[in-house]
């Protein structure tokens, strides 16, 4: 009988889910499970960038996630990728100036600069501007934030933010 019990408790405990243990995980998993509700994006500092990248090649959707309340329109369609690079894109351009209305741009949506008729980009496209996110960050974690802050990884690409 103690055999039994000793062996159930650790059936149970293996099937533990690892619950999300930092805010920024804590975001990540509310925005996959398409429920981060807030008005405004997060705050955080760029050691969250990392983070943020490890989920942020996954391009399902979602229906939920703050925009510019100054934007005329809304996205097409959300992505759980699109949203975390745009938080990243936010921590890029308002780390260390943040205010309540914080946002990058209209809406967490990528575009073609040369084509704004083309209402989506590909599944190939973003995972493009998520490798130009992705080798931003690693070909410059070392140097001074406030200094490559101010390289936009989008820059010579053919993709911006609406």
């Amino acid at each position: 009988m103690l055999l039994q019990c000793v062996i159930l408790c650790l059936l149970v405990s293996c099937s533990k889910i690892n619950e999300p243990t930092t805010v920024v995980e804590k975001f990540i998993e509310q925005v996959k499970q398409d429920k981060y509700t807030a008005d405004t994006l997060p705050q955080f500092s760029p050691d969250a960038i990392p983070v943020l990248l490890q989920s942020a090649n996954d391009f399902s959707k979602i229906t939920k996630f703050p925009v510019n309340p100054f934007t005329a329109y809304g996205p097409v369609k959300l992505t759980v990728g699109e949203c975390l690079l745009w938080t990243i894109e936010n921590i890029r351009i308002n780390y260390g100036k943040y205010t309540n209305g914080s946002f990058p741009s209209f809406i967490p949506e990528l575009h073609l600069k040369t084509d704004i008729n083309v209402p989506r980009l590909t599944d190939v496209q973003l995972y493009e501007a998520y490798n130009l996110y992705y080798n931003w960050w690693y070909n410059n974690k070392g140097k001074d934030f406030e200094v490559f802050r101010q390289i936009n990884p989008l820059q010579d690409s053919a993709y911006g933010w609406k």
